[in-house]
């Protein structure tokens, strides 16, 4: 029994060797920041909101991972960028499109590029009279050989498919939910016997003019502070500490009705869903590949955590318990194919493969997660009329709200 235990898992190992890698979506949060308010970004060395060197680290040290897995073991991607091979695109805050620019970094490091300057050296001079001591001798295009890889962003309302900017319907309900003192009246109830004191404390104010909104930004921040060496919790218990770091999931998540929920993955992810269909050669909806050649293998997307905590909430993985999102937290979804000609995908988020409710294995296959999406998300159409609708939900929908 043993022996025939061995060699089946022997078989499946040759069985998975063989699948065939076809398409990664990569979707990850931003790295680590300064807080989003200035008065409590006064000790770092970088603008409000922005990313910080061990933000930038961060993502750098992802890309790194990524080349390993998918240039040097799995040879799924070129060693040496190839534009046609890959599509980033970010929101369109300096931190997002910082964070993809250190992902690729570390996907594409500078001892990977090849872009050495071809033909005459001088053709590559600017119409400027510049001295030797500028121009150099290296026939490097940039000396350090670093290559630039475009990252996609469009301003909010120009941006059809990443941001909420674009659909006016969920960007009022969600900002009007987030002004409403009386919708976080709960997690008042809930935060202030626990933790509201130790803030008020650690900050200097009074403890009763603080609410939930409020403490979410002052959690926040020292989140940010505590990350970056600049606060000590000591004064913290262990519980104490995790219940600042979950302030954060109330406001991601309740901001957003279950309507606002299925529209704000269903806008991001149509086009992925729609563009795996077509590298499966089944019937799809061109007009949803925004951004897209086709001969893409790896697309990357620059997020935030309200994204993320979204996404989580959709896809609501088995013996998962949502308590935050940290700095550059992350999903990849992998499309495969068997040597039969059958599809699967494997989801992982921070690295660990997870199990949808829906899907049978781990190992998801692609008809059980088409189906999964499909029976819960919105088509795009559904997302574009819904989005436009202003700010009263259409009839045929209120029941989701």
């Amino acid at each position: 029994m043993k022996a025939l235990l061995l060699l089946l898992l022997f078989l499946f190992g040759l069985t998975c060797a063989n699948d065939e890698l076809i398409l990664v979506f990569d979707l990850s949060r931003h790295g680590a920041r300064a807080p989003l308010v200035e008065q409590y970004s006064q000790d770092f060395d970088v603008n409000v909101g922005m990313l910080s060197a061990s933000g930038m680290r961060q993502h750098y040290l992802i890309g790194r991972y990524l080349r390993k897995k998918y240039i040097e073991q799995m040879e799924f991607l070129s060693p040496q960028y190839k534009e046609d091979e890959i599509h980033v695109t970010s929101t369109h805050l300096g931190r997002t499109i910082q964070s993809a620019r250190c992902h690729l970094i570390g996907l594409y490091p500078p001892e990977s590029s090849n872009n050495q300057i071809q033909g005459d050296f001088e053709k590559s001079m600017p119409l400027m009279n510049l001295s030797d001591d500028y121009v150099g001798n290296t026939r490097y295009s940039i000396p350090s050989k670093y290559e630039p890889i475009a990252v996609h962003n469009n301003e909010q309302k120009r941006d059809t498919v990443y941001s909420l900017g674009s659909c006016p319907y969920l960007y009022s309900k969600m900002n009007a939910r987030r002004e409403n003192p009386s919708a976080w009246k709960k997690f008042d109830a809930y935060f202030k016997p626990r933790i509201y004191k130790k803030i008020a404390e650690y900050f200097g104010l009074p403890e009763q003019e603080l609410n939930y909104q409020s403490t979410y930004v002052l959690g926040d921040a020292l989140v940010s502070l505590e990350f970056e060496g600049l606060f000590s919790r000591e004064n913290f218990t262990e519980e104490e500490w995790l219940d600042v770091k979950r302030l954060q999931i109330p406001w991601l998540i309740d901001s957003v009705s279950p309507l606002g929920n299925k529209l704000m993955v269903s806008k991001l992810f149509n086009p992925i869903l729609e563009f795996m269909l077509m590298k499966m050669g089944r019937d799809h909806d061109n007009r949803q590949l925004t951004g897209f050649r086709g001969t893409e293998k790896y697309i990357y997307f620059s997020t935030h955590d309200t994204m993320i905590a979204n996404f989580l909430r959709f896809f609501n993985p088995e013996n998962f318990e949502l308590e935050y999102v940290d700095y550059a937290s992350g999903f990849i979804f992998e499309l495969y194919k068997r040597p039969n000609g059958e599809y699967y995908v494997k989801i992982f988020y921070n690295n660990s493969q997870i199990k949808l409710h829906e899907c049978k294995n781990i190992d998801c296959e692609f008809d059980q997660f088409y189906r999964m999406f499909r029976e819960h998300g919105l088509f795009q159409d559904e997302v574009f009329y819904i989005c436009n609708s202003g700010i009263i939900t259409p009839p045929e929908f209120r029941d989701s709200i």
